[in-house]
Order: C-alpha cells, then sequence, then structure tokens
C-alpha cells in the first residue's frame, strides 16, 4: 500500500488503539491489586484463628496435665497469677516459674495485623481467648475450646468473650 505522498506505507498503532490497550491493562491491575488484599485479609484472618486454636489446644493440655478437670484453678496456667491476665510472657508445662521449665508454646503468637498480644482471660472458671479479626468489630472468640465469631464493639466483645 502506497501513502498519499508515493512512499510505502508504515504499519503502526494509532494513538487511540496505544490508549485503549493502557486503560486496559490498568483496569486488569486494579482488578488484580483488589483481589491479593481481599487474600491477604482472608489470610491474617487464617492465622489469627489457627493462633487462637494452637493457644487453645495449649490450654487444654495445661488442664489435663494440671489436672484442672477435678476442680483447680486455671489462674495458676500464669504462674500463680489470678484473675485476667492479657499479656501472658510463659505458660510452663510444669506450672514453676523457675528455669528450666518447659514451655507450651515458645512464643506466643502476635496478632499479625496489629502487631499486639492477643487479648487473653483467665479466671477461676477457665479461659478465652479474643481477637479482631479484618472488617472492623469483628472479633475471633475462644472460651473453653468452643470458637465463635462477634460483631460488636470492643468492650462488648470482651463482655461476650468471658469464661
Amino acid at each position: 500500500m502506497k501513502s498519499a505522498f508515493g512512499g510505502k506505507s508504515k504499519k503502526a498503532f494509532t494513538l487511540i488503539e496505544l490508549l485503549v490497550v493502557i486503560a486496559i491493562i490498568g483496569i486488569l491491575a486494579a482488578i488484580v491489586l483488589v483481589s491479593l488484599a481481599s487474600a491477604r485479609r482472608k489470610a491474617q484472618d487464617a492465622q489469627v484463628k489457627s493462633d487462637i486454636t494452637s493457644m487453645s489446644q495449649a490450654l487444654e493440655i495445661v488442664k489435663v496435665d494440671r489436672d484442672l478437670v477435678s476442680g483447680g484453678v486455671y489462674a495458676t496456667v500464669n504462674d500463680g497469677a489470678t484473675g485476667n491476665d492479657r499479656n501472658i510472657d510463659r505458660w510452663r508445662e510444669d506450672g514453676a516459674t523457675a528455669a528450666p521449665a518447659k514451655r507450651l508454646i515458645v512464643a506466643l503468637p502476635k496478632h499479625p495485623i496489629s502487631g499486639q498480644s492477643y487479648l487473653i482471660l483467665i479466671n477461676a472458671n477457665g479461659y478465652a481467648i479474643l481477637a479482631r479479626l479484618n472488617p472492623t468489630n469483628t472479633y475471633f472468640c475462644n472460651i473453653g475450646g468452643t470458637t465463635q465469631q462477634i460483631t460488636d464493639t470492643l468492650a462488648n466483645a470482651e463482655a461476650k468473650c468471658t469464661p
């Protein structure tokens, strides 16, 4: 094909075609980023649930090992502490505070979103573990091995998640 000036025409994309392709790539990239953010939130929520389940299993082991089934007090889990405790830095296999007691959990996990410790409530009735999930005002609660999801304020979630 000859151009209007008598030479051969060059095959090239027009500016409109290039802009359309760039727009399509931009839209696809935005969709992928939104999907990745959603997948990240779901992964963080799964991590929270896994952490709480692991801590609950450790507390159930303590319950059996220390014969708390027949009337012992869960507060001994935290080296003799009583009442609610938000920062349990060590759970000992033998209940002792002195080294070299073995830990049931080498290091308590940190919340994947906030990096803070999980809320762990221990009293004579048992234990409860509470953590926020990604949606605002959505919490995951484990009371004595039974899990539930609570959608409420933090104060109300703490009140509902009590042993």
